[in-house]
């Protein structure tokens, strides 16, 4: 698999992750920024060829990286076990996201070699 479909893997999981937090209760708003963000991104690294998606989603996916761990109580606070299982599995998304990203990023901007 690519480091663009490792990329797109990553948004999806870490979306889902948002959509968990939310159905185990956790307070956010009804159309969340950050979930828009990377379905947004994974639909346009899909539906394109284009290099600057890739960009963004990894850009998003450290955003969203920012936002989990300033709720660092709820990775650990596992008498809420759907809030704290659902905030691993948007961190682990979004940390595949960063990471296949910024491999992307770099795959898709490297210059071909000239040949004659």
């Amino acid at each position: 698999m690519s480091a663009r479909t490792w990329t797109v893997a990553g948004l999806l999981v870490g979306s889902a992750g948002i959509v968990a937090q939310r159905v185990a209760g956790v307070a956010m708003p009804v159309v969340p920024p950050g979930l828009v963000l990377m379905v947004v991104s994974a639909v346009l690294i899909v539906a394109t060829r284009w290099r600057w998606p890739v960009i963004v989603g990894a850009l998003a996916a450290v955003a969203e990286v920012a936002a989990v761990l300033s709720g660092l109580g709820k990775l650990t606070d596992f008498a809420e076990a759907g809030v704290a299982a659902s905030s691993w599995v948007r961190l682990a998304g979004v940390l595949l996201a960063v990471g296949a990203g910024a491999v992307a990023t770099i795959v898709a901007y490297r210059r071909e070699p000239i040949t004659n």
